[in-house]
Parts: C-alpha cells; structure tokens; sequence
C-alpha cells in the first residue's frame, strides 16, 4: 500500500513537472516565434529597402535618361524635387521601420516578462518537484531490489509447482496406464467367463440331449421288455432324470427344443425353426435388459424387471450384424415402468406409433445377419444390457454354428 501510495504521489508530480516543462516549452516557442517574427520584419525591411533602392535607381536612370533631353535647369529643378521626395521617402520609411521596431521589442519584452515572472513563479515548485522526485526515485530503487528478491521467491516456488505437476501428470499417467491394463485385465476375464459360460451352456445343452436320448433309449427297452414279457431290472435311482424345461413329441426332431436358462444377470436361448434356428445370449447390468430382438430386424424390445421406474433419457439402443450398426437414442424425458416393456420397431414393420410403449424409427432398419448383436448403452458410452444371437444349422438333435463348424455326426447320439 504504502509503495502504490508513494508511486500515485509520483505520477502527481511527474504530472506537474510535465505541465510545467509543457508552459515552459510554450513560452519558449512564443518567444522564438516573436523573433521569427522580428528576423521576418527586418527581412522584410531589407527586401523593401532593396525594392526602394532599385526603383530609386530605375527612376534615377530613367530621370538621367530624361535629363538628356531636357535642358540644364529643368534638370536642376528636377534633381531637387527628386532629392526631397527621397528624403521624404526615406523619412517615412525610417519612421515606419522605428514604429515597427518599437512594437516588436515592446511585444517581445512584455512576453518575455511574463515568461520570466511565470518561471519564477514555478521554479520553486519545480526545485521541491525535482527533490521529491529524487527521494521517490530512491524509494523506487529500493522497492525494486526488493521486487527483484520477492521475484526471485516467485521463479523458485513456479519451479516446485512445475516439478509438482510433472509429478502429478507421471502419476497419472501411470494411473491411467493402470487403469488401461486393469480393464484389459477385466475384458481378458469377462471374455474368459463368458467362454467358460458358452462351454458350460454346450456341455449343458449335451447333457439334456443325451438325457433325452437315454429317456427313448429307456422307453424303447421298456417296450422290448414288456413285448418279450421280460422282467425289467430295477433302473437305479442314479438314472432318474426329471425334465422340467424340454418335451419330447413326434415331431421334435423338425421343431427341435426351446430353452431359457438364466445365470445370474445373463440368460442363453435356442430358437429353432425348421431346419435353422439361433442361439442367443444376453446379459444386463441393471434392471433393465434387451428382452428380444427379431432376427428378421422388424424390432427389438427392452423390459424393466426391477420394482421402479428407470429414466433411459439419453440412452441409445444398438444393433449390429454383418457389419452394419444402427442406433436409436430415447427422448430425453423417456423412462420405462416397473414390469413395462418398450418396443422399437423398425420404419419398414407395419406397427403403429403409440408413445411409451411402441416406437417407430424415422427411415431406419434393425439390421439382420448371421450374428445379430443388440445393446443399451448410456450417454457415456457404458454398456447396460446385450443380447447375441447366432444363427446355426440344426440336424436332429445337434447344433451347428456358422462360426465353429458343424459337429461330428459319430459324436452325436440320435432317437432313431
């Protein structure tokens, strides 16, 4: 404070020493301007007097010319009318240059005067200005050493907060790179459980095959038995098998089997028909989930299967297949009620457009493939909820993928 106080009382007086170095510069130029004014008169003067004189001699030769011709005594007489007219001349011309001289130096010492009291005036001003001047310049030199010294404290704590921010982003970096392997390591073991899932499923799905076989094997024993009126030993009770989620009917070698298992927040489908049929997958994070999606890409349909209502404002569903990928992002406001259902369909379906529930895209279709993959996603980019489903071959009982080949026919166990 006491520096900002000092500096304003320094640009105060450098303010009037400048005005009065400005008056004084004034009454400097007015002065020399008067004798620029002077210098021009006597220039003037010489020039008219230079004029006069050669016109004086013009007129003298003209006049001796004159004289030529005329007689001795007009020439007297007119040698003395010329005399006294320059004398005349000469007088007037005298009177007006004393006038003239007298004005010019009467004009310049009354300027001169009122310079010279002004600078009097101002001079002592002037002289405590200057001495104030030096002591505010002695107080400067100081307040500047020491704002070289506090500059000094200020380049070595920039120093540390540099060295503390390459710190800080190594360590982020670091964090990050962390972060990277970390995910990756996360990515490496949900592909690895959900490789040991798909096995688990297949030895699954092997294991109801053959138990359903076992069962016909077992009928058809029974009915050799009974029509060689056999006793039947007593089947142990190892081999009871109870089957809760497939049926046997004449034509299930052409329709095939349709199954739905859930495993913790992921379940696994067959669709079969005719001779084709898809196997699907899905999982969600939450309570919501992609319930189906048609494989013919007429829609695809998500569901909450919690007890409150979700906001999926800002949400985008997603398909892929064949390479193709095409996205529907939900109204802002858009949220979806506990046990409700949301269907989109495509613009080419023959559905209607009724809001919350029925959803028609403008010019877009669900695409369709070999491998159909259908996912909620957040405004960040975080997956919510999938379903997969890979089209196959079925042939009887056994599966085959597009992808993995067809299977063994000696692996496989037929009901003939």
């Amino acid at each position: 404070m006491g520096a900002a106080k000092l500096q304003a009382e320094n640009d105060a007086l450098d303010r009037q020493l400048q005005t009065a170095r400005r008056q004084l510069e004034e009454e400097t130029l007015l002065r020399v301007d008067l004798e620029n004014r002077l210098q021009s008169m006597r220039e003037e003067l010489g020039f008219n007097k230079q004029l006069y004189e050669k016109e004086l001699e013009e007129t003298r030769r003209k006049r001796q010319i004159e004289m030529t011709t005329v007689s001795k005594e007009l020439e007297t007489e007119y040698q003395a009318k010329l005399q006294e007219q320059l004398r005349a001349m000469r007088a007037n011309f005298d009177a007006q240059i004393a006038y003239n001289r007298r004005e010019v130096e009467e004009m310049y010492d009354g300027k001169l005067r009122d310079s010279q009291e002004y600078a009097q005036r101002n001079s002592a001003a002037a002289a405590e200005a200057r001495e104030e001047l030096a002591a505010f310049r002695a107080r400067y030199n100081e307040l500047e050493n020491n704002s070289q010294d506090h500059q000094n404290v200020i380049d070595g704590l920039n120093k540390k907060i540099k060295d503390l921010e390459m710190q800080l982003r190594f360590m982020r970096d670091d964090y990050a790179n962390r972060l990277i392997s970390r995910d990756q390591e996360i990515a490496k073991l949900r592909d690895e459980i959900q490789r040991m899932l798909i096995e688990y499923q297949d030895l699954m799905d092997t294991k109801i095959q053959l138990d359903v076989e076992l069962a016909a094997y077992q009928k058809l024993l029974e009915g050799e038995e009974s029509r060689l009126h056999l006793t039947p030993a007593a089947s142990p009770a190892t081999h009871h098998t109870t089957y809760s989620e497939s049926t046997i009917s004449s034509s299930g070698a052409r329709r095939g089997l349709k199954r739905k298992r859930v495993l913790q927040e992921s379940d696994e489908r067959y669709d079969y028909a005719e001779s084709q049929m898809y196997k699907s997958t899905a999982g969600a994070e939450g309570d919501v989930d992609v319930e189906e999606h048609d494989t013919d890409g007429q829609f695809i349909r998500i569901r909450n299967k919690g007890d409150d209502d979700v906001a999926i404002g800002g949400m985008y569903l997603k398909s892929v297949a064949n390479g193709k990928e095409v996205s529907y992002k939900f109204h802002q406001r858009q949220s979806i009620k506990p046990g409700k259902t949301i269907t989109i369909w495509s613009s080419t379906s023959t559905a209607t457009h009724s809001p919350p529930h029925d959803l028609v895209m403008k010019n877009q279709q669900w695409p369709t493939g070999d491998s159909i993959r259908s996912f909620l996603v957040d405004a960040d980019g975080e997956e919510l909820a999938w379903r997969e489903s890979k089209r196959g071959v079925g042939l009887g009982s056994g599966y085959v993928t597009g992808i993995e080949g067809a299977e063994d026919p000696d692996q496989r166990c037929s009901v003939m």
